[in-house]
């Protein structure tokens, strides 16, 4: 590595996506800044609490942990969630979950893009494209 690259946890405190670090079983043992803000909660307090314990409806976004780490191969998705502590709670993300190895053991980097603002521009799209065919 070069020397003065930045790396670690700091690193991920500057990108916009979402990114928490898991236990195979599902255990959060890190998120970032941009998590904290997606999910209304802290690091803190999310430490050591299942991945479900941040948002009604993440099964799927477990069941997809569980996979990765079953398999030991990266998935990806989108999924609709549900953020009652939001303006808008229903968002849509695309989701990758790849497992991680290191000197602590195994776990896995989820990584959350919020995919609603684009999907609404897709429906615009869509929408002009429609007007336009019709006309």
């Amino acid at each position: 590595m070069k020397q003065g690259c930045p790396t670690g946890t700091g690193l991920l405190d500057i990108l916009t996506t979402a990114v928490l670090i898991v236990t195979p079983g599902g255990r959060i043992c890190s998120m970032n800044t941009a998590a904290e803000l997606l999910f209304g909660t802290s690091e803190q307090r999310s430490i050591d609490q299942e991945l479900r314990s941040l948002s009604p409806g993440m099964d799927e976004l477990h069941d997809l942990v569980e996979r990765a780490a079953q398999q030991g191969s990266g998935f990806g998705r989108e999924l609709g969630l549900f953020m009652p502590h939001r303006d808008n709670p229903g968002l849509h993300v695309v989701c990758r979950v790849t497992p991680l190895r290191s000197d602590q053991g195994s776990h896995l980097a989820v990584e959350l893009f919020d995919a609603t603002h684009w999907r609404q521009i897709d429906r615009e799209q869509a929408l002009i494209e429609q007007h336009e065919v019709s006309r």
